[in-house]
């Protein structure tokens, strides 16, 4: 069964579809999203990033975002997922210690992000 588990209550997307609240927090601050990309949940992570009602930027109490946890588990395609089925992403907040996630991805030289975060620069870039 793949789901979410935050704060013992399991959601799967079968049975919860729109019902997940996603702004729930755990005490660690994860909130629904980031326990998907923690256990490789591309499925979850399809049907939270399609909500309107969701953040993407939220932070958690290190001051993680999603896209943080998604290079920090060398979670390629959901990394892949996250900027390019997002425009409101931001990829330039910095965490707790300062590393924003190009900052995060060069330290874990984690060649694949860079080369995803690099593609959205410059694809964002041509936007503007």
């Amino acid at each position: 069964m793949h789901g979410v588990t935050l704060d013992n209550a399991t959601f799967d997307p079968e049975t919860h579809g729109d019902d997940i609240d996603v702004t729930a927090r755990n005490e660690d601050g994860k909130t629904p999203l980031m326990h998907a990309i923690d256990y490789e949940d591309e499925e979850m992570v399809k049907m939270l990033l399609a909500r309107d009602d969701l953040d993407v930027n939220v932070r958690d109490r290190h001051g993680r975002t999603a896209l943080h946890r998604a290079i920090m588990y060398g979670v390629v395609s959901i990394l892949v997922e996250l900027l390019l089925g997002r425009n409101d992403i931001n990829t330039e907040i910095r965490e707790g210690g300062g590393r924003t996630p190009m900052d995060q991805a060069i330290e874990d030289n984690n060649q694949s992000a860079i080369e995803v975060l690099k593609d959205r620069r410059g694809n964002h870039n041509l936007e503007q």
